[in-house]
């Protein structure tokens, strides 16, 4: 069927393939953002039942019309906030009859060099990209584990492993919540729960067409495959990996940035001198 702005594959009505999804109920938080957004659509087109969440429930609206039938419901949640997580792991439970999917796709809020950012910025980064991340994905576990089943996947970066001047927090954020899943992995592979990270590259977004001031024009170019990434093309590889067909898939990362980690460990935005 072809392909569409040089990545997306262009998939007819009827044209998708069976991961063995359908029945399925699928948390996924961050469903007002770009990637959320796209992989709660996605695990939809499998026949999953999905609740989305947002800090803002009014962010929603998009989601749910595009969810249709598959929209099972939608849920506040804020991750700086464990009552609002251990509510939102409680209702998502009630209303699915059990998570068997959680997609945790926080994005950092905050791009400055790191001698700009103050306390509060840092605690607001660790609460909602490290802290509640790893607080939702354990708690969701629980019940995955009671049941024998479930896969975590949490949305990471490759600021994880690479320098980004502009984004030195949820880079840090980013390779600890890594970590995290790894020991989570290990500490529930043997209830039938996987734990996995995937780490986007620069992909798509209201927010980074708004970036032109960092350069981001010039990224794709430093991309081997010349390009940013179309939310859709991180959507699919979370998808994949939330079926059977990755059953003995658990533990690791799966970087999805167009080979840009091929080259060397500078994320291509660039440096930010001191008297800037």
């Amino acid at each position: 069927s072809g392909w569409r702005d040089g990545g997306v594959a262009d998939r007819e009505e009827g044209g998708a393939v069976d991961l063995g999804l359908k029945g399925r109920g699928a948390l996924v938080a961050g469903g007002a953002g770009a990637i959320g957004g796209r992989v709660a659509a996605t695990l939809a087109r499998e026949g999953v039942r999905v609740v989305v969440t947002a800090r803002e429930i009014e962010r929603l609206a998009d989601a749910e019309h595009e969810l249709g039938g598959s929209h099972a419901g939608s849920l506040a949640l804020d991750l700086r906030d464990p009552a609002s997580i251990s509510a939102a792991v409680d209702d998502a439970e009630r209303l699915l009859g059990g998570i068997d999917i959680l997609v945790i796709a926080a994005a950092g809020r905050i791009f400055a060099p790191m001698w700009k950012w103050t306390w509060e910025d840092w605690r607001s980064e660790l609460d909602t990209k490290l802290v509640g991340t790893v607080d939702l994905a354990r708690r969701a576990a629980v019940g995955m584990s009671r049941r024998g089943r479930g896969a975590i996947i949490g949305l990471s970066g490759i600021a994880a492993q690479r320098v980004f001047s502009s984004n030195p927090m949820n880079g840090a954020a980013n390779a600890a919540v890594e970590n995290s899943f790894r020991i989570l992995a290990a500490a529930t592979a043997r209830h039938g729960v996987r734990v996995l990270s995937v780490s986007p590259g620069m992909t798509m977004s209201d927010r980074y067409e708004s970036f032109t001031h960092l350069g981001l024009e010039g990224i794709a170019e430093a991309i081997p495959m010349g390009r940013i990434a179309d939310p859709q093309e991180v959507a699919e590889v979370v998808t994949f990996l939330a079926s059977d067909r990755a059953s003995y898939m658990t533990g690791t990362r799966v970087v999805v940035d167009g080979g840009r980690s091929t080259l060397d460990a500078r994320g291509g935005l660039p440096a930010n001198d001191l008297e800037d």
